[in-house]
């Protein structure tokens, strides 16, 4: 069986194929799970339901959370690249429940509004690790197509001085389906050191975006997955890119 792919099934219920690797690494075992399941398996104890625990506990390796922030606060550490009238802020009005507040990235006119982390120091080349966090867009529009240039929202794990990078991409014109879980696991060996974060960029566009705290577990060694959305409605989109409308 060829190296592992996570698919997606359309049917009634999404489910999401995962291979497992077998010791040998010359067979393996396809197992059926359904998202949640996954979820509940993988990542444990830090979120359930594809949402976030009350409480982000120490399993958290991203140690900056929106939540922990003060509104009107300064965000330490963090690089922000912004246009006149544009903004980056804590909202306590808009996030999802119950991990507030979230961060808004508000755009008014078509262009570029970059939010980029302190180095994540803790990656270790010999891991992989699993990024998720929930993002809402509104009236997002953007000038061009995202496969010939960069518009849209961007989130990437970037490696500054590599420029190893990989990502997902929200672009169109109009609105997510309220929240939606955006899922994009790494290894370690491409961002490894003290070069890598996380950039949270629109590019090419106008809207608002909030993002919910980012949460980044170890994954382990035989699960594989693949770069994915979770939408509203529980079904799945698999891949690096969701267009709304």
């Amino acid at each position: 069986m060829n190296q592992a792919a996570m698919q997606r099934k359309i049917s009634d219920k999404e489910d999401i194929f995962v291979q497992r690797k077998s010791p040998s690494g010359t067979d393996s075992m396809q197992l059926i799970w359904s998202f949640y399941t996954i979820f509940f398996l993988i990542l444990g104890n830090l979120i359930f339901a594809a949402g976030y625990a009350e409480e982000i506990r120490s399993d958290n390796l991203y140690k900056f959370a929106y939540s922990k922030m003060e509104n009107g606060k300064k965000f330490p550490g963090y690089l922000i690249t912004a246009q006149a009238g544009d903004s980056v802020t804590l909202d306590n009005q808009v996030f999802y429940p119950p991990g507030g507040p979230s961060v808004k990235l508000d755009v008014k006119n078509i262009g570029h509004l970059y939010f980029d982390s302190p180095q994540l120091k803790f990656i270790d080349k010999d891991k992989q690790y699993l990024l998720t966090l929930k993002v809402k867009v509104e009236g997002m529009q953007i000038s061009g197509h995202w496969w010939q240039k960069r518009c849209g929202l961007w989130i990437r794990i970037y490696n500054v001085k590599s420029n190893e990078q990989t990502w997902c991409n929200i672009a169109g014109n109009g609105n997510t389906d309220q929240w939606v879980t955006m899922i994009l696991p790494f290894r370690g060996e491409r961002f490894a050191g003290d070069s890598t974060k996380l950039l949270i960029r629109c590019d090419q566009m106008s809207g608002t975006v909030w993002v919910q705290d980012p949460v980044i577990i170890e994954l382990p060694d035989e699960i594989e997955m693949k770069r994915s959305f979770l939408l509203h409605n529980g079904q799945t989109v698999v891949g690096s890119h969701l267009t709304i409308q």
